[in-house]
C-alpha cells in the first residue's frame, strides 16, 4: 500500500465524524487526551469530536482483533475454579 493509499485509509477509518447514539465517560490520562485533541482539531473532520475519534479508534480495534479477543475470553471464561 503507498503512502497516499495509507493516508486514504487512515482518514476513511478514523477522522471522519460518526454520529454517537449513546455516550458514555471514560477516562484517559491527560497527555493522551491532549494528542488526541490535536489531531482532531488539526487533521480532523471539521465535524469531528474526541469522543468520535475514541470511538473510531476502538472500533476499528475491536475490527482487527476480533477473533483474538474472542479467543481470550474463552480461554479465560473457561478455566476451571481452583
Amino acid at each position: 500500500m503507498t503512502t497516499d493509499e495509507r493516508i486514504i485509509d487512515y482518514t476513511r477509518n478514523f477522522l471522519n465524524r460518526n454520529e454517537l447514539e449513546s455516550r458514555q465517560g471514560i477516562y484517559i490520562e491527560k497527555e493522551t487526551n491532549e494528542t488526541i485533541k490535536q489531531i482532531v482539531h488539526t487533521i480532523g473532520d471539521a465535524r469531528l469530536t474526541v469522543s468520535g475519534f475514541i470511538e473510531n479508534v476502538l472500533q476499528r480495534h475491536f475490527e482487527t482483533y476480533k477473533e483474538e479477543i474472542n479467543t481470550l475470553y474463552v480461554l479465560k471464561a473457561r478455566k476451571p475454579i481452583r
